[in-house]
């Protein structure tokens, strides 16, 4: 399994970031950080995980920042980070 690194706010084009795979909603990131989501009707959306619980969804790393002490009411969306290289 790859270890999971926090998404760089700062990051190069969507596409050409690596990806983990998907882990399923109810399995926690190791690190804290910035995640991408699997939202309903497959949009993907970002969050901060801070250990304990997932902060508020944003269309964009930096949106999901501003609303990331605010717990989200959707903590088993599957997750996936960027791939340690």
């Amino acid at each position: 399994m790859p270890s999971v690194l926090l998404s760089p706010i700062n990051s190069p084009e969507k596409q050409d970031m690596q990806t983990t795979q998907w882990f399923e909603g109810g399995e926690r990131p190791v690190r804290s950080g910035v995640y991408e989501r699997l939202a309903h009707a497959s949009s993907i959306l970002y969050s901060h995980w801070n250990g304990l619980y997932w902060g508020g969804l944003g269309s964009t790393a930096e949106q999901c920042l501003i609303v990331k002490d605010q717990r989200s009411e959707w903590q088993d969306l599957p997750w996936r980070g960027l791939a340690d290289t």
